[in-house]
C-alpha cells in the first residue's frame, strides 16, 4: 500500500501533469525529512539537494536569475528572494538517487508574498542536465501572491525516465499582474518514491 505525500501536499487542485496548491498561512519551515542519499535508492520521501532555499547568503549564488531578481530582508531578520515583474530564479538539483527518475514524484513547496498588490507566480518543474538543457516539463502551476501576507504554493509530480545524471529542474516566475516584487521563501524540494501522485 502506497503512503501518502507529507501534510503540507494533501490538498491539491490539477495543474499540467501534476498537483498542486496555494494555502494561506505561514509555515515558515521546511519539511521535517531525511536528506535524499545520492546514488543510493530511498524508500521514501527525502529532501532533494536544493542549494540556499532560505536565501541566507544574500546573493543567491546558487540560483540562475532571470531578469532582475534580487534579495531581500524583512524587520524581523527573516531573508527571501524578491522577483519584480517579469524576473524568475531557476535551479538545477540532482536528483540521480539509484531509484528511476520515473518511479518518483517530485514536489516543491514554497512561501510567497507580494510586496504591495497580488501577482502571479508560475513554479515549474522539469527533468533537465545540470545545465538546465534538455528539459522534459513535468507540470506547473501558477498561483497567486497576497499583498502583505505570506501564503504556501506546492506543487508535485510524476516524475519520467531521464538519462543519468538525472537533475529536477525548479523555475519560480513573477508573471505579473500587478506591477509589484513578489518575495519567495522557505523553498524544499522533495523525492518520495512510495506514493502516486494525488
Amino acid at each position: 500500500m502506497r503512503k501518502s505525500l507529507p501534510a503540507f501536499l494533501l490538498a491539491s487542485a490539477v495543474a499540467l501533469g501534476g498537483t498542486g496548491t496555494a494555502l494561506a498561512g505561514d509555515p515558515g519551515r521546511l519539511p521535517d525529512l531525511p536528506a535524499c542519499v545520492l546514488g543510493q535508492a530511498y524508500d521514501g520521501a527525502c529532501l532533494l539537494p536544493l542549494k540556499d532555499g532560505q536565501f541566507t547568503d544574500g546573493s543567491l549564488s546558487s540560483w540562475r536569475r532571470v531578469g532582475l531578481p534580487g534579495h531581500g530582508v524583512d524587520p524581523d531578520g527573516m531573508t527571501y528572494a524578491a522577483l519584480p515583474t517579469g524576473s524568475g530564479i531557476s535551479q538545477a538539483v540532482y536528483a540521480h538517487t539509484g531509484q528511476n527518475t520515473a518511479d518518483a514524484v517530485y514536489a516543491v513547496r514554497f512561501r510567497v508574498r507580494a510586496e504591495h498588490d497580488q501577482a502571479q507566480v508560475r513554479a515549474t518543474l522539469s527533468m533537465s542536465t545540470d545545465q538546465g538543457a534538455g528539459r522534459v516539463v513535468l507540470g506547473h502551476i501558477t498561483s497567486t501572491a497576497q499583498a502583505e501576507e505570506w501564503s504556501t504554493v506546492a506543487l508535485s509530480v510524476q516524475g519520467r525516465p531521464y538519462a543519468a545524471p538525472a537533475h529536477v529542474l525548479l523555475e519560480i516566475e513573477n508573471e505579473g499582474g500587478a506591477h509589484t516584487t513578489v518575495q519567495v521563501d522557505d523553498v524544499a524540494l522533495v523525492q518520495n518514491t512510495d506514493v502516486d501522485v494525488l
